[in-house]
């Protein structure tokens, strides 16, 4: 399987909850490399995804996993309440990036999510 060439696993947690769903299409927002969407194509296969990550990186691991899969879509932006551009804070641990500023109780608990950087990333609403 490529995603575990590329270090990428299904999110395993989310299998059994995604099992018991009925829906017409799902959405993973903060796609990052596609660990979700992993997941959802193993429990759901034939329903429609769409996916957004801002990250240029970690979208192009996803393009690389899911990018041949014709009911999975990503698109390479931000969501926020307006469509603009907007200040990434970047994690050490991408998966914890967030348009809000990375708080000190945050790196407290979590410490592979200290603040490494930014980057200007388009929003959509």
């Amino acid at each position: 399987m490529p995603a575990l060439s590329l270090g990428v696993a299904p999110s395993i947690e989310h299998m059994s909850l995604l099992r018991s769903l009925v829906v017409d299409g799902i959405m993973d927002v903060g796609a990052n490399r596609g660990q979700f969407t992993l997941a959802c194509r193993i429990t759901k296969p034939s329903i429609p995804l769409v996916a957004f990550e801002p990250i240029p990186n970690e979208a192009n691991t996803f393009r690389k996993i899911h990018g041949r899969t014709s009911n999975v879509t990503l698109i390479e932006s931000a969501l926020g309440e307006s469509t603009d551009t907007a200040t990434l804070h970047l994690s050490k641990s991408a998966d914890s990036s967030s348009l809000l500023p990375i708080g000190k109780r945050q790196t407290e608990y979590f410490r592979d999510t200290a603040e490494v950087g930014t980057i200007k990333v388009p929003v959509q609403r």
